[in-house]
């Protein structure tokens, strides 16, 4: 597992992306919302998120039994990649999210992508 990117959140932000997540979808739960959190990171180029990955699958897992107040930073990992016969990749993603130091949350996420992510790592 490789770490992409790191950044630090502010509540703010977040308690923003959350509205607007939730007048978008009509979904008030952090769960639906916090796998997306992976399209805002700041350091991760925009030829990574939206429209040039399609998400495949995702499995979150909530290491912290009460919901968490804030979130203090999220770290994007390439697990894996392998290339498909039509020249598109599967990307194996693990987010995990922290509150101060500790992991309140993983979620793994599998793309299809038209990009290689290893190309972030080189």
């Amino acid at each position: 597992m490789k770490l992409i990117t790191q950044n630090k959140l502010n509540n703010y932000s977040i308690q923003i992306r959350l509205k607007k997540f939730q007048c978008c979808y009509q979904i008030d739960r952090y769960l639906s919302f916090l796998p997306l959190l992976w399209q805002e990171l700041i350091n991760l180029p925009a030829k990574y998120k939206n429209g040039k990955n399609w998400l495949l699958t995702e499995k979150s897992i909530i290491l912290n039994n009460q919901q968490p107040l804030f979130f203090s930073a999220v770290k994007l990992y390439l697990v894996s990649e392998t290339v498909t016969s039509k020249k598109k990749y599967l990307v194996t993603l693990e987010l995990q999210i922290y509150q101060l130091k500790e992991i309140v949350m993983k979620s793994q996420l599998i793309l299809l992508s038209e990009n290689s992510w290893n190309e972030i790592l080189l």
